[in-house]
């Protein structure tokens, strides 16, 4: 099978397994488990009420506790499990930044819900618990001390997405995780996602 090499500082990856990589990261990001689990749960449409958004609040709105942790679960999962894979398949940087952005523009903007989601911030927390344990322990107190400051939830959220890259990079030890500059290609995927999704809060 031919090799596509993308930097000379990574080994070279077949190309089926990058397409795999990124298009698998937004087909998974586009699953609506806070739909699905609410309809299964209280039999409702959780875009038809609160605050609109397929997310782990609009859950727990709708269906209870126990239905909105899970669906925090699975979606930090969305955003974990194709980072994780970009990672130990050897993706340059960019590769793993595509990867990990895709995954949140799936959940954001999902092809099997209408291209209506959520707001991408617990898959943006699966994303940084892959590349950084730690820093998604920073972004979370970031996103608390917004939530208590603006006293709502989707404005934290916006807020604290662009900052979650920044977070990463000080946290990362950098032997452990050699992404080649991916944490900056996070930060200016999920800006541009920001200004986006600004317009729904």
């Amino acid at each position: 099978m031919a090799l596509l090499t993308f930097t000379s500082s990574v080994p070279s990856v077949p190309f089926g397994f990058f397409a795999a990589a990124i298009i698998g990261a937004y087909l998974m990001g586009s699953i609506p488990f806070g739909l699905w689990v609410s309809y299964l749960v209280a039999g409702v449409d959780i875009r038809e009420g609160g605050s609109g958004h397929i997310s782990t609040t609009n859950t727990m709105r709708h269906a209870g506790w126990a239905a909105g942790v899970l669906v925090l679960v699975l979606d930090m999962a969305k955003g974990f499990a194709p980072t994780y894979f970009a990672l130990k398949l050897g993706l340059p940087g960019w590769g793993i930044a595509l990867t990990a952005t895709l995954a949140v523009i799936g959940h954001c903007w999902p092809v099997f819900a209408k291209f209506k989601g959520g707001m991408g911030l617990a898959t943006t927390g699966g994303v940084l618990l892959a590349v950084s344990p730690l820093g998604m322990a920073i972004g979370l107190g970031v996103l608390v001390a917004l939530v208590l400051l603006y006293g709502h939830s989707a404005r934290g959220s916006a807020m604290t997405r662009p900052r979650n890259s920044p977070n990463a990079v000080a946290a990362r030890p950098a032997r452990r995780y050699p992404l080649g500059g991916c944490d900056n290609r996070l930060g200016l995927g999920y800006s541009l996602l920001h200004r986006r999704l600004e317009q729904r809060v």
